[in-house]
């Protein structure tokens, strides 16, 4: 009797472990050039390496700004079962553009997909076609299947963009902005859920926060027509809302 006891503990102790551990890590980060995560008492539960060299340098461009946003675990499909997203920075190859891509790694570890941003606008005369710097990653609260929000800023010139993902990588443009996009948040008010992305309006050399609804068609930011500012080639709705705010005397005084 007591070796059947003990038989049924171990099994329903196993079963216990193989639950808690099937959802996945609960911390991940990067380890010198790998991702690494870990468990709820710190034990780790998978490395990936990066056969490319990941930027480490802080107050960089892109997403290394606020390094917090650059890992997050989540589980994606409401399966119980936790994916990590990874917004990788790649150091630039001598004379190139930087390089971002975003990863999705299942519990275990293995790579689910990749992103790699690819669109192209065209703002007055100019085409800008990346790369593109992944500024901010913000997983929607709410719903079965999570939606991720990524903000874009050009690498090198003026225009900014707000991608929406599905649990899978498929990607959708949903905002298009004269000026790069830095960061992203979320609200909720009279049963509508929004997206809220900030950043600079270049017509206006301004800051500017617009507000998307999630549900809403794709959008620009409204410019004057027919200046080099105005997007001619892509989403043509308009925002639920679009601030400009003033810069303050220290910036005007300082021309930055």
């Amino acid at each position: 009797i007591w070796g059947l006891a003990g038989i049924a503990g171990t099994s329903v102790g196993a079963a216990w472990l193989l639950r808690r551990n099937s959802a996945g890590p609960v911390r991940a980060g990067v380890v010198g050039n790998a991702l690494c995560a870990w468990d709820e008492a710190g034990g780790d539960i998978w490395r990936h390496p990066f056969p490319d060299v990941l930027r480490d340098h802080k107050g960089d461009e892109g997403m290394l700004r606020d390094p917090r946003r650059q890992v997050q675990i989540a589980d994606l499909y409401g399966n119980g079962r936790r994916q990590v997203l990874f917004a990788a920075e790649f150091e630039r190859e001598v004379g190139g553009p930087l390089r971002d891509e975003l990863f999705c790694f299942s519990s275990e570890g293995k790579i689910l997909w990749r992103y790699s941003p690819d669109i192209a606008v065209t703002m007055g005369d100019t085409r800008f076609s990346g790369p593109w710097l992944l500024s901010d990653m913000l997983i929607a609260p709410g719903g079965r299947r999570k939606v991720i929000w990524l903000s874009l800023a050009h690498w090198n010139w003026r225009p900014g963009a707000v991608i929406a993902l599905d649990p899978d990588g498929h990607a959708t443009l949903k905002f298009v902005n004269t000026g790069q996009l830095y960061a992203l948040g979320w609200a909720s008010n009279d049963h509508k859920n929004y997206v809220i992305a900030g950043g600079v309006n270049n017509e206006y050399a301004c800051a500017a926060l617009a507000v998307l609804e999630e549900s809403a068609p794709p959008s620009c930011s409204p410019q004057t027509p027919g200046t080099r500012f105005e997007c001619v080639d892509g989403p043509k709705g308009q925002p639920e809302r679009y601030f400009l705010l003033p810069p303050s005397e220290i910036t005007a005084a300082s021309d930055s």
